[in-house]
């Protein structure tokens, strides 16, 4: 026994029905208002829809439409080339900074190394939120990378000078107590 969604679906079915699906749909009509107005106002749908006159489109539509794409085109493409850039700062930073430690402390090298791995799997880890978040803040973050670079090579610079008076002292300590 067919249900009321099955001959819903005759009704609506857009393909040509057999001999026996019409027969069977055409008794379900005579019984079915449910069934009867949906017919009424399906054919009047598919009715309003030949009936209605083709408009074309305005004139320049291609063309202002071809403009339209290739704007959104070039802007995705800035987006993924500010993005490209903003990970290569924020490696650079944290290749700087690792590579100042240990330059500085080379005995523990192995923290280190664990460290930096558990960093960049966290940014790996959280990159798609990441991606969202950079499209809010990208301008500010970007300054903040630079600065971030500009103080990692002040602290570089910083502890080269500081080391460097540092060993001269203690060379000059060591002839004095000679």
């Amino acid at each position: 026994m067919e249900t009321h969604e099955y001959y819903e679906n005759l009704i609506l079915n857009e393909e040509s029905l057999t001999v026996d699906e019409l027969e069977r749909l055409d008794d379900h009509l005579t019984d079915c208002t449910s069934c009867q107005k949906l017919q009424e106002q399906w054919e009047g749908c598919l009715n309003l829809l030949h009936e209605s006159p083709m408009i074309s489109p305005a004139k320049g539509f291609s063309k202002r439409w071809e403009t339209y794409f290739q704007n959104q085109v070039s802007e995705h493409e800035k987006k993924v080339q500010t993005r490209i850039i903003i990970g290569v700062i924020v490696m650079i930073t944290l290749l700087s900074i690792f590579s100042s430690a240990i330059l500085f402390s080379p005995q523990r090298l192995i923290q280190f190394t664990l460290f930096f791995s558990g960093l960049v799997a966290f940014f790996a880890g959280y990159i798609n939120q990441l991606r969202a978040v950079l499209d809010v803040i990208r301008w500010p973050l970007l300054l903040i990378g630079l600065s971030g670079i500009g103080a990692a090579v002040a602290y570089i610079i910083g502890s080269v000078i500081y080391l460097r008076n540092h060993v001269k002292v203690r060379a000059e300590e060591v002839v004095s107590h000679e």
